[in-house]
């Protein structure tokens, strides 16, 4: 419709396509670092856990599989990454420092991993594999400015 020098139309809302941001944690504690963890395998995102130069000592006990106790279990399920990145994992002779679970894709990134210590090889005491990152089933890892001590 046309009034005068005037153009008048009708707003149309369309809708947009599925966008996916990627999550940031930033976790000050081990148990903070586990939820995050735990939230990351499931939550359909590309996801970031920055330990913003900090230090995460892990405690508890070895032969969990659930992320609960001793080593942060990580089984990515959702078909997203995880990048782990800037501190420091101690894991404080109580355990494997990490232990990555299927197809993962994980990125370690600035980050030291230390104080692995095992005896198992994350179900059974009949092999003690990956004092600092153990690789149970072939997932993809990639380590960037990574130290591994002390493990």
């Amino acid at each position: 419709m046309k009034t005068g020098n005037r153009i008048h139309r009708a707003l149309v809302a369309e809708e947009l396509e599925l966008r996916i941001s990627p999550a940031v944690f930033t976790p000050g504690t081990e148990a903070q670092l586990r939820a995050d963890i735990i939230t990351a395998q499931t939550n359909n995102e590309a996801d970031t856990i920055d330990l913003s130069g900090g230090t995460i000592t892990l405690t508890g006990t070895r032969l969990d599989n659930a992320n609960v106790s001793g080593d942060l279990d990580i089984n990515i399920t959702d078909g997203f990454g995880l990048t782990i990145q800037n501190g420091t994992v101690d894991a404080n002779d109580v355990d494997r420092a990490f232990h990555i679970i299927g197809g993962t894709s994980i990125t370690f990134d600035s980050l030291t991993i230390q104080g692995g210590e095992v005896d198992d090889d994350g179900t059974t005491t009949t092999d003690a594999r990956g004092g600092g990152i153990y690789n149970q089933a072939g997932a993809d890892i990639t380590l960037t400015n990574v130290t591994l001590t002390d493990n």
